[in-house]
Protein backbone atom coordinates (compact mmCIF):
# COMPACT_ATOMS: atom_id res chain seq x y z
CA UNK A 1 0.00 0.00 0.00
CA UNK A 2 1.12 3.57 -0.72
CA UNK A 3 0.76 4.51 2.93
CA UNK A 4 3.51 2.06 3.88
CA UNK A 5 5.93 3.32 1.25
CA UNK A 6 8.05 6.43 1.06
CA UNK A 7 7.41 8.81 -1.84
CA UNK A 8 10.94 8.21 -3.13
CA UNK A 9 10.34 4.44 -3.37
CA UNK A 10 7.20 4.97 -5.45
CA UNK A 11 8.96 7.58 -7.57
CA UNK A 12 11.77 5.12 -8.32
CA UNK A 13 9.35 2.85 -10.15
CA UNK A 14 7.63 5.74 -11.92
CA UNK A 15 11.03 7.09 -13.04
CA UNK A 16 11.92 3.70 -14.48
CA UNK A 17 8.57 3.60 -16.31
CA UNK A 18 9.30 7.02 -17.85
CA UNK A 19 12.95 6.48 -18.73
CA UNK A 20 12.62 3.07 -20.37
CA UNK A 21 10.57 4.33 -23.34
CA UNK A 22 12.79 7.44 -23.53
CA UNK A 23 15.84 5.24 -24.13
CA UNK A 24 13.98 3.41 -26.91
CA UNK A 25 12.82 6.68 -28.50
CA UNK A 26 16.38 8.06 -28.52
CA UNK A 27 17.70 4.79 -30.01
CA UNK A 28 15.14 4.85 -32.82
CA UNK A 29 15.88 8.53 -33.50
CA UNK A 30 19.62 7.79 -33.69
CA UNK A 31 19.07 4.89 -36.11
CA UNK A 32 16.82 6.99 -38.36
CA UNK A 33 19.15 10.01 -38.28
CA UNK A 34 22.06 7.84 -39.44
CA UNK A 35 20.10 6.29 -42.31
CA UNK A 36 21.70 7.32 -45.59
CA UNK A 37 18.35 7.88 -47.34
CA UNK A 38 16.90 9.95 -44.50
CA UNK A 39 20.06 12.08 -44.28
CA UNK A 40 19.13 13.55 -47.67
CA UNK A 41 15.97 15.12 -46.21
CA UNK A 42 16.93 18.10 -44.05
CA UNK A 43 13.36 18.65 -42.85
CA UNK A 44 13.19 15.09 -41.51
CA UNK A 45 16.61 15.41 -39.82
CA UNK A 46 15.51 18.69 -38.19
CA UNK A 47 12.34 17.00 -36.95
CA UNK A 48 14.30 14.08 -35.52
CA UNK A 49 16.59 16.53 -33.72
CA UNK A 50 13.56 18.20 -32.13
CA UNK A 51 12.33 14.80 -30.92
CA UNK A 52 15.78 14.03 -29.47
CA UNK A 53 15.95 17.45 -27.76
CA UNK A 54 12.52 16.91 -26.19
CA UNK A 55 13.58 13.45 -24.98
CA UNK A 56 16.72 14.95 -23.42
CA UNK A 57 14.65 17.68 -21.76
CA UNK A 58 12.23 15.13 -20.29
CA UNK A 59 15.15 12.99 -19.10
CA UNK A 60 16.72 16.02 -17.36
CA UNK A 61 13.40 16.95 -15.75
CA UNK A 62 12.93 13.37 -14.51
CA UNK A 63 16.40 13.40 -12.91
CA UNK A 64 15.65 16.77 -11.35
CA UNK A 65 12.32 15.66 -9.90
CA UNK A 66 13.99 12.49 -8.59
CA UNK A 67 16.53 14.62 -6.69
CA UNK A 68 13.70 16.81 -5.37
CA UNK A 69 11.67 13.84 -4.11
CA UNK A 70 14.75 12.16 -2.61
CA UNK A 71 15.62 15.35 -0.74
CA UNK A 72 12.11 15.62 0.66
CA UNK A 73 12.26 11.98 1.79
CA UNK A 74 15.81 12.50 3.12
CA UNK A 75 17.16 9.73 0.89
CA UNK A 76 19.57 11.74 -1.26
CA UNK A 77 23.13 10.54 -0.70
CA UNK A 78 25.92 13.10 -0.73
CA UNK A 79 29.53 12.06 -1.33
CA UNK A 80 31.71 14.34 0.76
CA UNK A 81 35.42 14.88 0.28
CA UNK A 82 38.00 17.10 1.95
CA UNK A 83 39.40 19.77 -0.36
CA UNK A 84 41.65 22.74 0.33
CA UNK A 85 40.18 26.18 -0.30
CA UNK A 86 42.77 27.13 -2.95
CA UNK A 87 41.91 24.14 -5.14
CA UNK A 88 38.20 24.69 -4.55
CA UNK A 89 38.41 28.36 -5.55
CA UNK A 90 40.47 27.49 -8.66
CA UNK A 91 37.79 25.01 -9.75
CA UNK A 92 35.03 27.57 -9.14
CA UNK A 93 36.88 30.09 -11.32
CA UNK A 94 37.32 27.51 -14.09
CA UNK A 95 33.67 26.43 -13.89
CA UNK A 96 32.37 29.99 -14.02
CA UNK A 97 34.82 30.87 -16.79
CA UNK A 98 33.46 28.04 -18.90
CA UNK A 99 29.92 29.32 -18.41
CA UNK A 100 30.53 32.93 -19.39
CA UNK A 101 33.28 35.11 -20.83
CA UNK A 102 31.85 38.15 -19.03
CA UNK A 103 33.40 37.09 -15.74
CA UNK A 104 35.26 39.25 -13.24
CA UNK A 105 36.72 37.03 -10.53
CA UNK A 106 38.13 38.38 -7.29
CA UNK A 107 39.61 36.11 -4.64
CA UNK A 108 39.80 37.63 -1.16
CA UNK A 109 40.65 34.30 0.46
CA UNK A 110 44.35 34.56 1.23
CA UNK A 111 44.42 31.94 4.00
CA UNK A 112 44.44 28.29 2.97
CA UNK A 113 41.68 26.32 4.71
CA UNK A 114 39.88 23.01 4.19
CA UNK A 115 36.27 22.42 3.20
CA UNK A 116 34.24 19.21 3.23
CA UNK A 117 31.88 19.16 0.24
CA UNK A 118 30.16 17.01 -2.31
CA UNK A 119 31.92 18.73 -5.21
CA UNK A 120 29.54 17.51 -7.91
CA UNK A 121 26.49 18.78 -6.05
CA UNK A 122 28.04 22.09 -5.02
CA UNK A 123 29.22 22.85 -8.56
CA UNK A 124 25.72 22.01 -9.81
CA UNK A 125 24.46 24.52 -7.24
CA UNK A 126 26.88 27.22 -8.40
CA UNK A 127 25.87 26.59 -12.02
CA UNK A 128 22.19 26.80 -11.09
CA UNK A 129 22.68 30.10 -9.23
CA UNK A 130 24.40 31.55 -12.29
CA UNK A 131 21.29 30.67 -14.34
CA UNK A 132 19.02 33.00 -12.33
CA UNK A 133 19.65 35.92 -14.68
CA UNK A 134 20.91 33.93 -17.64
CA UNK A 135 20.81 35.76 -20.95
CA UNK A 136 21.19 39.25 -19.49
CA UNK A 137 24.07 41.29 -20.83
CA UNK A 138 26.75 42.58 -18.51
CA UNK A 139 29.59 41.39 -16.34
CA UNK A 140 29.18 38.68 -13.72
CA UNK A 141 31.25 39.51 -10.64
CA UNK A 142 32.33 36.56 -8.52
CA UNK A 143 34.25 36.79 -5.26
CA UNK A 144 35.28 34.36 -2.53
CA UNK A 145 35.74 35.18 1.13
CA UNK A 146 37.05 33.13 4.05
CA UNK A 147 35.71 34.66 7.23
CA UNK A 148 35.42 33.17 10.69
CA UNK A 149 34.43 29.55 10.17
CA UNK A 150 32.77 29.99 6.77
CA UNK A 151 33.61 30.04 3.09
CA UNK A 152 31.39 32.44 1.13
CA UNK A 153 30.95 32.71 -2.60
CA UNK A 154 29.54 36.10 -3.64
CA UNK A 155 28.04 36.29 -7.12
CA UNK A 156 26.73 39.58 -8.52
CA UNK A 157 24.55 39.30 -11.63
CA UNK A 158 23.34 42.17 -13.83
CA UNK A 159 19.64 42.94 -13.55
CA UNK A 160 16.99 42.08 -10.98
CA UNK A 161 15.95 38.45 -10.63
CA UNK A 162 12.29 37.48 -10.83
CA UNK A 163 12.99 34.70 -8.36
CA UNK A 164 13.38 35.56 -4.67
CA UNK A 165 14.64 33.50 -1.73
CA UNK A 166 11.12 33.18 -0.29
CA UNK A 167 9.83 31.79 -3.60
CA UNK A 168 12.54 29.09 -3.51
CA UNK A 169 12.11 28.33 0.18
CA UNK A 170 8.31 28.09 -0.14
CA UNK A 171 8.51 26.37 -3.54
CA UNK A 172 6.11 28.91 -5.04
CA UNK A 173 5.63 27.14 -8.38
CA UNK A 174 2.37 28.97 -9.16
CA UNK A 175 4.23 32.23 -9.76
CA UNK A 176 6.39 30.70 -12.50
CA UNK A 177 4.82 31.45 -15.89
CA UNK A 178 7.01 29.35 -18.23
CA UNK A 179 8.32 25.79 -18.34
CA UNK A 180 11.92 27.05 -18.08
CA UNK A 181 11.09 29.17 -15.01
CA UNK A 182 9.42 26.21 -13.32
CA UNK A 183 12.40 23.99 -14.08
CA UNK A 184 14.78 26.63 -12.69
CA UNK A 185 12.72 26.92 -9.48
CA UNK A 186 12.95 23.13 -8.99
CA UNK A 187 16.72 23.29 -9.57
CA UNK A 188 17.05 26.14 -7.07
CA UNK A 189 14.95 24.28 -4.49
CA UNK A 190 17.21 21.25 -4.85
CA UNK A 191 20.30 23.50 -4.63
CA UNK A 192 18.99 25.11 -1.43
CA UNK A 193 18.43 21.73 0.22
CA UNK A 194 21.86 20.45 -0.87
CA UNK A 195 23.55 23.48 0.68
CA UNK A 196 21.52 23.03 3.87
CA UNK A 197 22.71 19.41 4.06
CA UNK A 198 26.25 20.83 3.96
CA UNK A 199 25.40 23.03 6.95
CA UNK A 200 25.46 26.16 4.80
CA UNK A 201 22.97 28.56 3.30
CA UNK A 202 21.98 30.65 0.27
CA UNK A 203 20.89 34.29 0.26
CA UNK A 204 19.48 36.37 -2.60
CA UNK A 205 19.62 40.16 -2.37
CA UNK A 206 18.00 42.55 -4.83
CA UNK A 207 19.71 45.90 -5.32
CA UNK A 208 19.43 48.60 -7.98
CA UNK A 209 19.81 46.81 -11.34
CA UNK A 210 21.65 43.85 -9.87
CA UNK A 211 21.12 40.60 -7.99
CA UNK A 212 23.59 39.48 -5.31
CA UNK A 213 23.80 35.77 -4.47
CA UNK A 214 25.65 34.48 -1.43
CA UNK A 215 26.53 30.81 -1.01
CA UNK A 216 27.98 30.00 2.41
CA UNK A 217 29.63 26.72 3.40
CA UNK A 218 31.22 25.85 6.75
CA UNK A 219 34.97 25.28 6.87
CA UNK A 220 36.20 21.89 8.02
CA UNK A 221 36.99 21.74 11.73
CA UNK A 222 40.21 19.75 11.81
CA UNK A 223 41.83 18.93 15.16
CA UNK A 224 45.26 17.43 15.64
Amino acid sequence: MIGNKKTADIFDQLTHDVKSPLVKIKSVVAILANNSKIKKHKDVIDYLKKIDDQANSLNELTDLLTDFVYLKDKKLNLFFELIDSESFIAEIKETMGNRTKNLIFKNESVVKKSIVVDKKRIFQTIDTLAMINEGLKGKIHVGTVLKRNNFTLVMTLPGNSKISYSMINNFDLDRMSTKEERKLLIKLSVALEVVRLHGGGIKIKQELNRTILLLTLPLAQITN
